[in-house]
């Protein structure tokens, strides 16, 4: 349990670190358990969302930036010609008419298409007809273009190659239908946002069509025309693509006494399209979010996960502040390390235990708070600059101060030494032989070693000197010439301890540096 303990504090990314005001690199570093949880689901959950988000992204699921602009045709404006597609076909009352009016050997109504730049060149539309009887109607539009369609009774002046009007037998019992109508379909194209891939869709328009009619219809169809910009960039916007449909229309029917369809158009005239483009077009662009657009908003989501960071970094400086008061408590009240104590995920203290017995609980936070309250001035740089302070002055009660101005040439010298060919220096690896080589350099110069200062003497006041003495009385080597060392030491107590670890100074480096 304490391993996946201390493995969720290492994943706390929410810790916090106490700095000093002036530091040379010591920093206290403090996570908790919660801290961890919470990071470990945060970090579970950005990873889960950054997978979906890019899994979306690369699918062409994401919501593209669609933006529309209406401008006007312009003579300069050149779109090309356009696709317009139309489908025909018959009903009666009954449905789909039993009696086909555009069947190629017995045509009862003729479709007629006239291009109004040509005159009155009329153009027979019958020879579209599909296998499913469906008058299959396509020609090709532009902004300065107008058609015109009409459905007027067949005619022979009309009729191109084997085509033939159906016998009046066949026009009667046609006529005769209840219900006779002329269902035409007309395809508009769009661009599904999501996909970029053309749609379509159909809008129908009815004629009715019977012998004793007394009205025509007719429907103007003002085409709309969409410009689309198409950006799938990956970073960066390297090309648009572009494509124009006919996306949408308006419609304006009319209707006018059979007698003046029959004479403005032709006779027996039943229906008529008037089909042109409106005088504006519609741009629309449409960017699908680049790969940066996809990582800011990844971002975005996961900088709202981590709004929980304050109330977590937070609780931690609070369990960092305790942490150390901690410490500190156990260094001035060395039995506290041996109280058993047992805190919750938030840092509550839960169980105190002292050799295996139970402490009050409220008695120990008692105790715990009035501590805290006394050492909480240790964590104040200048308390401790003025305990130092202190201490100098306590320092110099009994010595005196050429003797302390001494020691600013005092330290530790490398336990480095000479080859026996004299070619090249070695220094000393491990505690035992860095304390031997060190005595060898004071042969010629001292006999006694008892005042050499060592690399366990730079942390003899500290916490980690336990360890390092403890690692040197396990080892006998230097114990020999410590005992030789101590049978000369009356005699060589007049050496000065300064003397013997004096640095010479090197006024060639002090002057370059």
């Amino acid at each position: 349990m304490k391993k996946f303990s201390n493995s969720l504090r290492k994943i706390d990314f929410f810790s916090v670190t106490y700095t000093p005001a002036i530091s040379d690199g010591l920093t206290y570093n403090h996570s908790s358990v919660l801290g961890g949880i919470i990071s470990l689901i945060i970090g579970i959950l950005s990873l889960i969302y950054c997978i979906y988000y890019m899994y979306m992204w690369w699918s062409y699921s994401l919501l593209p930036k669609v933006t529309e602009d209406i401008n006007n045709f312009t003579e300069d404006s050149n779109f090309g010609f356009l696709n317009n597609h139309m489908q025909v076909t018959a009903y009666d009352i009954n449905g789909k008419s039993t009696i086909n009016p555009f069947k190629r050997d017995e045509i009862v109504m003729l479709p007629l298409l006239l291009d109004l730049d040509n005159g009155l060149n009329w153009q027979p539309l019958i020879s579209s007809i599909t296998e499913d009887q469906v008058l299959d109607i396509n020609f090709k539009m532009s902004k300065d273009k107008q058609y015109m369609i009409l459905f007027t009774l067949c005619k022979e002046e009309y009729l191109i190659e084997d085509y033939q009007c159906a016998s009046e037998e066949v026009k009667q019992s046609y006529f005769n239908q209840m219900g006779n109508t002329l269902y035409t379909d007309v395809e508009f194209t769009t661009i599904n946002p999501s996909t970029f891939e053309p749609q379509q869709f159909y809008r129908t328009y009815p004629f009715y069509v019977h012998s004793n009619a007394e009205m025509c219809s007719s429907i103007t169809l003002h085409y709309q025309m969409n410009h689309y910009q198409i950006d799938k960039a990956f970073l960066f916007s390297t090309g648009v693509e572009e494509q124009n449909y006919i996306s949408n229309s308006l419609n304006y029917p009319q209707y006018a006494m059979k007698n003046y369809c029959d004479k403005y158009f032709m006779p027996n005239t039943y229906g008529a399209f008037w089909v042109l483009f409106q005088q504006q077009y519609h741009t629309i662009q449409i960017g699908y979010p680049s790969i940066s657009e996809v990582f800011a908003a990844i971002g975005s989501i996961i900088s709202i996960l981590f709004s929980v960071k304050y109330l977590i970094t937070l609780l931690n400086l609070t369990q960092m502040r305790q942490s150390i008061l901690d410490d500190i408590m156990r260094q001035y009240y060395p039995e506290i390390k041996q109280f058993r104590i047992i805190k919750n995920l938030w840092g509550k203290i839960i169980s105190v235990k002292f050799q295996g017995v139970q402490v009050e609980i409220p008695s120990y936070l008692a105790f715990q708070k009035q501590i805290h309250s006394q050492m909480a001035c240790k964590l104040n740089y200048k308390n401790l600059l003025y305990e130092m302070s202190r201490f100098q002055f306590i320092l110099m009660s009994f010595k005196r101060r050429h003797e302390i101005e001494r020691f600013h040439h005092v330290g530790i010298k490398v336990p480095i030494q000479l080859s026996e060919t004299g070619e090249y220096y070695t220094i000393s690896e491990g505690i035992q032989n860095q304390l031997k080589t060190l005595n060898l350099r004071h042969c010629n110069t001292i006999n006694t070693k008892y005042d050499i200062l060592t690399m366990n003497d730079a942390l003899i006041l500290s916490q980690e000197y336990k360890k390092n003495n403890q690692l040197m009385e396990s080892k006998s080597e230097f114990e020999p010439l410590q005992s030789t060392n101590q049978k000369q030491e009356d005699q060589d107590r007049d050496q000065e301890f300064y003397e013997i670890n004096y640095i010479k100074p090197n006024n060639d480096f002090d002057e370059n540096n």
